[in-house]
C-alpha cells in the first residue's frame, strides 16, 4: 500500500518500455529459485527493453541474490546449483532496468546496494483536506457528484489510505442503484453514507468489529501490557496482519500505546469504548462475539496499480514486539 508498484510501472511508461513484475514475499523457500529462474526466463525469451521490479527483494536469499548481483553485473543471471545435477542455469537479459523495492534495507546484500542508485522515501499522511480533493477527483471520474456533508463523513473513515477511499467511492456509486439494477441518483449525499457505512459496521472513527475486537481484548486485560503476538492470537490474524492493517491505525488515532512491554490503551480509547463518543455508529461495547475472520474490510485489489497510497505497509518481524512505528522508509534500488 505504499504506492512501489506504482512508481515501478511509471518509470517503464516513462521509458517506453515493457514492466514485469515481482513479489519476492510471495515465495515460499522451497519454490523460490525456480519461480526466479521462470520469471526471468520468461523476460529473457521475449527479448524486449523491459524495467524488472522485483517487490520487497529483501526476501529472497542471500543466494538468490547473489544471483541477481551477477545480472547486474554481466546482464546473465546465473543460478544457485541444481542439487542432482550440480548445473547452474545461466539465463541472459540484454537490456533492462532493475528496480529492487523492500522495507527492510538490512536484508539487502551490500554488493547489491553498491551497484545500484539508492532512493529513499519518507511516507507522510494526506491532510484531510487534501482526502476531500481525492475524493472529489475519484467521485467526478465516475460522472458523480458528492456534497460537503457527505464528505465530511467520509474522510475520517477512510483510514489515511486511498485504497479505502477507492473503495468507498465504488461502493457508494453502487448505493445509487435500486434493486432492479436502475441509477436513482448520480449524487451521493450525507444519508447514502450514513446508511453504508451503518451496513458495513463502520463507525466515525473508521473502526469495524475487528479493531473494536482489539480494543475490548486490552480493556479486558486492565491495564497489563499484552504483546503484539498475543493479542493478534485472541483477535484471529496473523501477527503482521494485525500490525499492519489495524494497529498502526489504532496508533495512529491514539487508542494504543506501545511500549517494549506491550500494549495498552490510552484513555481516549476507554472513554470511546464506554460509548461517550459522539458518534453518528456508536460502539455497542459488545462484540465479544465477533468472528474476526469474517468481518469485511474495504479493499481494492487494484489499488496497487492505479494510485498511490500512503497506508504503510507492516516492517515489524512476526516476532517483534516492541514497537510499532508510526512511520516508515522504503528503499528502492
Amino acid at each position: 500500500g505504499l504506492g512501489k508498484t506504482t512508481l515501478m510501472k511509471l518509470i517503464a511508461k516513462e521509458l517506453g518500455v515493457d514492466f514485469e513484475f515481482l513479489d519476492c514475499s510471495s515465495f515460499n523457500e522451497k519454490d523460490a529459485g525456480k519461480r526466479l529462474s521462470s520469471f526471468l526466463g520468461r523476460i529473457a525469451k521475449e527479448g524486449k527493453p523491459v524495467v524488472i521490479g522485483f517487490d520487497e527483494i529483501h526476501a529472497l536469499s542471500p543466494s538468490l541474490q547473489s544471483g541477481l548481483l551477477t545480472l547486474l553485473q554481466d546482464r546473465t543471471y546465473v543460478s544457485a546449483p541444481d542439487p542432482k545435477t550440480g548445473k547452474a542455469e545461466r539465463i541472459e537479459i540484454k537490456e533492462f532496468t532493475f528496480i529492487g523495492a523492500t522495507t527492510d534495507d538490512d536484508k539487502i546484500l551490500g554488493t547489491i546496494k553498491d551497484r545500484c542508485q539508492r532512493l529513499t522515501f519518507q511516507m507522510a499522511d494526506y491532510t484531510p483536506e487534501e482526502l476531500k480533493l481525492i475524493y472529489r477527483n475519484k467521485v467526478e471520474s465516475m460522472g458523480l457528484t458528492i456534497t460537503d456533508d457527505a464528505l465530511d463523513e467520509c474522510v475520517p473513515r477512510s483510514r489515511r489510505s486511498i485504497r479505502f477511499v477507492n473503495t468507498i467511492v465504488k461502493d457508494l456509486d453502487s448505493a445509487l442503484y435500486n434493486d432492479d439494477g436502475v441509477r436513482v441518483s448520480t449524487n451521493i449525499d450525507r444519508e447514502t453514507v450514513l446508511t453504508y457505512f451503518k451496513n458495513k459496521d463502520v463507525d466515525g472513527k473508521g473502526l469495524n468489529k475487528t479493531d473494536r475486537r482489539i480494543l475490548q481484548i486490552l480493556l479486558a486485560n486492565n491495564g497489563e501490557p499484552m504483546g503484539a503476538d498475543v493479542l493478534a492470537t485472541r483477535v484471529g490474524l496473523e501477527t503482521k496482519k494485525y500490525l499492519s492493517e489495524f494497529e498502526r491505525y489504532l496508533v495512529y488515532i491514539g487508542f494504543i500505546d506501545v511500549s517494549s512491554k506491550g500494549r495498552t490503551l490510552t484513555a481516549e480509547a476507554i472513554k470511546y469504548l464506554k460509548g461517550s463518543d459522539d458518534d453518528p455508529i456508536a460502539p455497542s461495547g459488545e462484540d465479544d462475539a465477533v468472528n474476526p475472520a469474517v468481518v469485511e474490510l474495504p479493499s481494492d485489489p487494484e489499488a496497487d496499480a492505479e494510485s498511490v497510497v500512503t497506508n504503510a505497509e507492516d516492517t515489524a518481524d512476526s516476532t517483534d514486539d516492541s514497537s510499532a512505528p508510526t512511520d516508515i522508509t522504503d528503499y528502492l534500488y
